[in-house]
């Protein structure tokens, strides 16, 4: 049986590895994150944290996921399969040169997704300034629901891609919660002790404490 003790453990364990998402990480500029809870059967379960960044080569999604079916109770995705194009189809690759083609971006394709930007998107981005336009840009479009519908994975194709399988017996998802700083252990987190119950009982509602999560609540540690 799925015990919350354990799984709090667990995670305890990870986190003081590192083996856990950075929101405060010196070396990229922290954008948006969504957590998804999955009860597999009576006695597994899976808990992914899909974080968004972008450093000095681009903007990339990371998935940190947690489960006792893996040998080392951890593992890590790396998509940065993003890529934008305008409207003549030409490629708009991470770099300040290309700057300026960003109001021209029609349409961004996240590993196999497509994002098709607004007009609202678009003129967003001539009032941004140049130091500040690729993080300014990504933030932005990360507040459209439509953008983050094309860039999280879905919870069914987590489990493909962690090569897992489940009977689906509850699965609660949330793009709102509160992330324990570097210093406090997932344990001592209200989030995380609510999260590790819905995984013993499957029972909701979720308790998310004070949500943090939107990144202006990081913003003290920007990168340029």
């Amino acid at each position: 049986m799925i015990k919350k003790t354990e799984i709090l453990d667990l995670l305890d364990d990870e986190f003081s590895e590192l083996n856990r998402p950075l929101f405060e990480w010196r070396e990229s500029n922290y954008i948006g994150s969504k957590c998804t809870l999955k009860r597999l059967n009576k006695e597994h379960w899976l808990l992914a944290i899909q974080c968004f960044q972008i450093d000095n080569k681009g903007p990339f999604l990371s998935v940190h996921a947690y489960s006792n079916c893996f040998s080392e109770n951890y593992k890590l995705i790396i998509i940065d399969d993003i890529v934008l194009k305008t409207k003549k189809g030409e490629k708009v690759t991470y770099s300040e040169s290309n700057i300026n083609q960003l109001s021209e971006v029609v349409k961004i394709e996240i590993a196999g997704s497509l994002y098709c930007v607004n007009v609202h998107q678009r003129n967003e981005v001539q009032k941004q300034t140049k130091e500040k336009a690729w993080k300014a840009y990504f933030r932005n479009l990360f507040e459209d629901a439509n953008f983050r519908e094309a860039l999280w994975i879905k919870s069914k194709r987590l489990e493909s891609e962690l090569g897992l399988k489940g009977d689906n017996e509850g699965v609660y998802e949330t793009e709102n919660w509160e992330y324990p700083d570097y210093l406090t252990d997932p344990s001592q987190s209200i989030s995380f002790q609510s999260f590790a119950q819905y995984l013993e009982d499957g029972i909701a509602p979720v308790n998310v404490g004070v949500p943090n999560n939107h990144w202006k609540e990081w913003e003290d540690y920007d990168i340029e």
